[in-house]
Order: structure tokens, then sequence, then C-alpha cells
């Protein structure tokens, strides 16, 4: 295929068809396609409401292939994009379940070792809660990865708890806190555990991500060493393919988005079906593919009433071990 094929094709959701031809040819052509794919997320991070089309996909594609090439010329443009998430502008639902499910890796993917406009985000009260979940959840990858010096993270896990994200609990930092807390567990940061129990005591942290008890007995125990081991690691994008093409939107007749007219708060279209809409529920582990770590799963309302602590729980899963109820291979 041409270069413009590609593109072309990479450009519209069609509902029940995934361009897998398409992605892979544009894995082969590295070179030529990363300043196509950089252009088109500098695009969307000008204008995020072309996100709002719903049947956009382009900007998908190049989050993924950025990944698997590990570009960071991407790092800043991305972090340029979701920075700007809030709850009154739904960047984070035009974009699916990405934010809760992958951005924290496709973060680590492409990260050009400038950490500063990542925390730059963390300690944004007005941003998305979603986003600022996800960019602690990057920073743990990216130290487990030994990408970055523990020492440094664990000064600013610590800054962080100390005052650096605001202890009120708003809807602009309940995943903030929760991550905190799954950063402090998996960094071994034992000394702080009183600091989290207190978060835990003020509702800051949804306790079916981790009772406190639990995590005060595993903040407790005698290992201080983090492991790095690849089991522990964060599993990193190797193949856009395998990640996006068991996606329900690819795989199914268009679904159209449904309002919940008891409990949500934002209305999602029922005739024009966005992204997030369409990529409906993740597959069983029966059909799901081992490679493909986790996948966007429940549509936009949903997302929004499910509590923090789940999602923390489903994306550091590669830590414990767990993946969706088996074991991490």
């Amino acid at each position: 295929m041409e270069l413009q094929q590609v593109m072309d094709e990479l450009r519209t959701l069609k509902h029940g068809y995934f361009p897998a031809e398409a992605v892979r040819e544009a894995a082969t052509k590295r070179e030529e396609i990363t300043p196509l794919l950089l252009a088109e997320l500098e695009r969307v991070a000008d204008d995020p409401t072309l996100l709002a089309d719903g049947k956009y996909m382009r900007p998908m594609y190049a989050l993924y292939l950025l990944a698997q090439f590990r570009e960071p010329r991407a790092w800043p443009v991305i972090l340029r994009l979701f920075g700007q998430a809030t709850e009154e502008n739904h960047l984070v639902d035009n974009t699916g379940d990405f934010v809760t499910e992958k951005l924290a890796v496709v973060l680590a993917c492409v990260y050009n070792g400038d950490l500063v406009p990542l925390k730059k985000i963390i300690t944004d009260r007005h941003c998305d809660q979603w986003v600022r979940g996800a960019c602690i959840r990057a920073l743990v990858h990216i130290t487990m990865l030994e990408w970055h010096p523990l020492a440094e993270t664990k000064a600013c896990i610590s800054k962080l708890l100390a005052g650096e994200l605001e202890r009120n609990n708003s809807n602009n930092n309940g995943d903030a806190w929760t991550s905190l807390a799954g950063a402090v567990r998996d960094l071994r940061m034992n000394n702080l555990a009183a600091v989290v129990l207190k978060a835990y005591d003020d509702g800051l942290i949804d306790p079916s991500f981790m009772s406190p008890q639990k995590f005060h007995s595993m903040c407790s125990s005698s290992a201080t060493t983090i492991e790095t081991t690849d089991d522990c690691r964060c599993r990193l994008i190797t193949d856009a393919v395998a990640e996006m093409r068991h996606w329900p939107c690819f795989t199914k007749p268009c679904r159209k988005a449904k309002t919940d007219e008891t409990s949500a708060k934002k209305t999602v279209s029922s005739s024009v079906p966005t992204v997030m809409t369409l990529v409906a529920m993740t597959p069983s582990p029966a059909t799901r593919p081992r490679s493909a770590t986790t996948i966007p799963a429940p549509a936009a309302a949903v997302r929004n009433t499910r509590n923090a602590a789940a999602v923390y729980k489903r994306l550091t899963n590669h830590v414990t071990g767990q993946r969706f109820g088996g074991k991490a291979g």
C-alpha cells in the first residue's frame, strides 16, 4: 500500500472492520509515517473538539503506533493534548476509555526523559482526574522500568502526599489519590503508609481499590525492594494490531449510545455514536488475546459512574501478577 492509502484507510471508523493490513503497513513505513502521525496528534492537540466527531480514528491509531515505535517526540504532544482535559470539555469521553486503560502505558512507551510537563498535569487541579491518575501511574511505570531514578520518584510522591496534591475531596482528584496510594504500595514506600491511611480516613481513596486494612498489611510486610522483573513491569505496547483489533467496535455491528436517564450527568448522542460509545465491553478472557493486556472497555457514561479504585486495580495488575483474574504472561 502507498503511504497515502494507509493514511486514508486509518482515518475513519468502519463498524465491524479493523484495517489490520493498513496498520501493519504503517508499522513497516515507520520513518515515512511518523511525521504524519505526529502531525495528527498536533492537530487534535490544537483543536481537541475534532475528536468529538466520533468516527475520526486516525489519532487513536497514531497513539498506538507511536507507542509501538517508542517515539519520544510524541511525549510532549500527548501531554499537551490530554493536559487540556476537564470535566466540561469531554476530551476524556471522546477518546473512549483510552485514558483509564492505556494512557499511562503509552506515555511510558514514548517517555523522552522530561518529567516536568507530566508533573505539571498531576498537580493541576483543573485537569480531569482520570488524566492526573494516569500520569501518576505513568511515573510509576517509568520508574519500575528503571528509566527514572527510584529515589527521585519517591521524593516526588512524598511531595504530592505532603501537600502538592490537594486534599479536598473533589471530582478532579479522586483517581489521582487512588493512583498515589497504588504508587506507595508498588514502590514499597512503607514509611508513608500512615499518610495514605489518613487519606482513606478523609474519604480521598475509595476502599474498593484496596481496603485500608489490606493496604496497611501490605505496607507492614518485610518487603522493601520493588520488583522489576518482566512479570512486574509495565507491559509495553509492541504490536498496535494486537492491541486494537479485538475492540468490539471493530468486531461487532454499530451500537448506538443510549442515555442513562437516571444517573448519567452527561448526554451521549444516540444518533452519532462516538468512539467511546462503540468501544463497548472488554472481550472475555477466553476470547481476548494474551498479547492485548488491556482493551478500552465501557462506554463513556458507564466509565463516569464507576469508581477510580476499580480502574487502578485493573491497570496495575501487572504488579500483582493478576491479569483480569489470570496470571500475567
